[in-house]
């Protein structure tokens, strides 16, 4: 007889910081925020450290698909 796969696929989504750079040409400190805050700046001029910090679980989702099947542990042997 064939083994079951009881086993599920979930998804554990997580929401991390990512520490970046953005090189902006301007007249002063005041004028590269205003810059990058009206979002007049290019990907092209973005640089991000390696790794992720400060990582937090969101939540947990269960992969549902049509042909999952349903069993009760232990029903079918």
């Amino acid at each position: 007889m064939k083994q079951l796969n009881t086993l599920k696929r979930y998804y554990v989504n997580v929401k991390f910081e990512k520490y970046g750079t953005y090189t902006i040409e301007a007249r002063s400190k005041e004028h590269a925020l205003e810059i990058y805050n009206d979002g007049d700046y290019g990907w092209d001029d973005y640089s991000e450290d390696f790794g992720e910090f400060n990582e937090v679980v969101e939540d947990v989702e269960e992969e549902v698909f049509a042909d999952t099947q349903l069993t009760l542990s232990g029903v079918l042997v």
